[in-house]
């Protein structure tokens, strides 16, 4: 069985990101939030730590914090 630490080096969160339907609209590196209307989009990925963070609401964590936050 894989430990959390494997899993999170497997996970790609963009490919994630466009699996739970999260927009990433006109090429823009940021997502539009899944839970409140976005004028600009908010939800930035880092991919060097593994890491989301939704800007405007604080929430920020790994790829299962993001499936459980969508």
């Amino acid at each position: 069985m894989a430990s959390i630490d494997e899993l999170k080096s497997r996970v790609d969160l963009h490919d994630l990101a466009g699996k739970l339907g999260l927009v990433r609209p006109h090429g823009q590196s940021n997502y539009r939030s899944p839970l409140h209307p976005d004028k600009k989009p908010s939800l930035s990925i880092n991919v060097d730590c593994g890491k989301w963070k939704d800007h405007l609401s604080g929430k920020s964590g790994a790829f299962l914090d993001l499936v459980m936050y969508t």
